[in-house]
């Protein structure tokens, strides 16, 4: 008699599988989910390529040949959507994993404590990162309504300057290193966002 794998022993098979549909197309499997809409179960892919942004066709050649290897496979026992997506702003970075495949990128991070005159809440540079801290340069402070805060900036910093939706404090491109502990939220942030 055939026993049901578990959810992880589930979710390594279907990881296992999109790795091998997404790599030979440049493309990183970040995350594999599954869910439950109406009386179908779900499948989340999130593929990630370091060289430039997902697109629409990447998405559908991903899907339809995990499609094709899932048929066989019967991980669901019945009917499944298979959803292949790519990491939103709204996608949270927790690891040294996700630090090392978004290094480079904007992130928008929300602190316990201040950090300089960027204050707890600002865009930078994810440099990289461990378990248990972050690294990040070019910090600027946040300000969603666009209005330019009065800060008074530490020795070596100018002025407070406004800049689309940020205001910005310009200060040196040292590395900031922070401790995750400080850290409530790390996301990553899109140039788009400072248009009006």
């Amino acid at each position: 008699m055939a026993t049901n794998p578990s959810l992880d022993e589930k979710l390594n098979k279907l990881k296992e599988l999109a790795t091998q549909v997404a790599s030979p197309l440049g493309l990183e499997v970040l995350s594999v989910k599954i869910g439950q809409q109406g009386k179908f179960r779900t499948l989340e892919v999130c593929i990630f390529d370091r060289a430039e942004p997902i697109g629409l066709t990447q998405c559908e050649k991903v899907s339809r040949a995990l499609d094709s290897l899932l048929e066989p496979e019967d991980i669901f026992n019945g009917p499944y959507l298979i959803e292949v997506v790519s990491p939103g702003t709204d996608r949270e970075l927790k690891d040294s994993h996700d630090f090392e495949v978004f290094a480079g990128k904007s992130v928008r991070v929300k602190t316990r404590n201040k950090v300089g005159v960027s204050g707890n809440d600002f865009i930078a540079t994810l440099v990289g990162g461990t378990d248990t801290e972050v690294r990040l340069t070019d910090l600027h402070a946040f300000d969603m309504h666009g209005a330019a805060t009065k800060k008074h900036p530490r020795k070596g910093a100018t002025k407070t300057q406004e800049q689309g939706n940020l205001a910005v404090a310009v200060a040196s491109d040292a590395e900031v290193v922070l401790e995750l502990s400080n850290v409530f939220k790390i996301n990553l942030y899109s140039d788009d966002l400072k248009r009006n």
